[in-house]
């Protein structure tokens, strides 16, 4: 047998125990270091991200409210598109009635003539 006393052994034991304690505490610790650094990596791309997105909707919103300053406004053109739908009608009443009286009258041309021809 060897001379190793009990006390020994359990040193050696509780020496190559802490060994591999310490290097998977090791371990551990370079995963979080690791892990952390994914997570800033991945903020700052996100935040990219987001500034991207909110450019693009920042440059909508003036978009919008150049194209908004283009239209007329309803209760502006509402009045005057009323009052050129009001023309249009007279001048198409005026012209239905016309053309009905220059048909009318060539109607009683054409009567007057078959009469005569007769």
């Amino acid at each position: 047998m060897s001379d190793v006393t009990l006390k020994e052994h359990f040193e050696v034991l509780v020496r190559e125990k802490w060994a591999v304690l310490e290097s998977r505490l090791d371990a551990m610790d370079q995963a979080i270091v690791l892990a952390k650094e994914a997570i800033e990596r991945s903020e700052a791309r996100n935040h990219k991200e987001l500034d991207r997105r909110l450019d693009e909707l920042n440059q909508l919103r003036r978009s919008v409210e150049t194209d908004r300053n283009v239209f007329v406004r309803d209760d502006v053109n509402r009045p005057w598109h009323d009052a050129v739908n009001a023309k249009l009608t007279a001048l198409e009443t005026r012209s239905l009635v016309w053309t009905s009286a220059i048909g009318a009258l060539f109607v009683l041309v054409n009567i007057a003539l078959r009469l005569m021809g007769k």
